[in-house]
């Protein structure tokens, strides 16, 4: 039936564009540096391009596995800076690779619903205290892909999203995380290849929208700061010892 109801969730984490099959770290690097020239431009991408393959650089000159931890590398990185903050929900719920999902569902033209929770009503909070989702019909469905368009906006001086609190919080998550896989890359050592291995695992956990992302990191961020930590304290391999 083409006018039958398909209900779309507004939840970041159903769109997320982060692969699991990639493999090796050219091939995540060749994706993920795709993925944000279209979330952003060039120089954002390049910025995440620049980045990995120093730590590429790094981990290759200690013979560390490059596949497993490279990988991880990309993936952590480029969560944290392909934020799904509105621009980029509204591009995903808009794109076409996601609205041909929809035709064997609904036909060519879907009655469609979104649950979202839009920042100007933040107000709105459901039985636990959070932002409530509301029902909204398909007449949203431009305005979307104008919000979409408007992506360019995104931390300037006048992204209006980008005076909230929880905004501000997520970029400097993002920078927070490119911070630390900067240290790994600088204390990278054979030796310490399972606990890099870990503190990527942890940093995978930091994902989510909103007070999701944020009750992740406030779970997991003391364990990486931890183990960064002690990674940064264990004594360097004896040829580098002996330099």
């Amino acid at each position: 039936d083409p006018n039958q109801l398909f209900t779309c969730i507004g939840k970041a984490e159903d769109y997320d564009q982060d692969i699991a099959v990639l493999t090796n770290p050219e091939d995540a690097l060749a994706y993920f540096t795709k993925q944000l020239n279209i979330y952003q431009n060039t120089t954002y991408a390049t910025r995440f391009k620049t980045i990995i393959t120093k730590f590429l650089t790094q981990i290759d000159h200690h013979k560390i596995d490059r596949n497993t931890i490279g990988v991880k590398a990309a993936r952590v990185l480029y969560r944290a800076m392909a934020i799904k903050d509105e621009y980029e929900v509204a591009r995903l719920l808009t794109e076409t690779a996601f609205t041909a999902k929809l035709k064997p569902i609904g036909g060519d033209e879907p009655n469609l619903h979104y649950h979202l929770a839009p920042p100007f009503l933040h107000w709105l909070k459901d039985s636990n205290g959070l932002p409530r989702k509301i029902r909204i019909g398909h007449w949203i469905t431009p305005v979307l892909r104008g919000l979409a368009s408007l992506s360019w906006l995104r931390e300037s001086w006048i992204d209006p999203f980008g005076f909230s609190s929880d905004k501000q919080a997520e970029w400097a998550l993002r920078d927070t995380i490119i911070n630390w896989i900067t240290a790994l890359g600088n204390m990278a050592s054979l030796g310490q290849q399972k606990n890099i291995e870990e503190v990527l695992d942890l940093m995978l956990k930091l994902r989510g929208y909103g007070h999701i992302k944020a009750t992740n990191y406030a779970k997991f961020e003391p364990q990486i700061i931890a183990l960064l930590d002690q990674i940064s304290k264990q004594p360097p391999p004896m040829d580098l010892a002996a330099e």
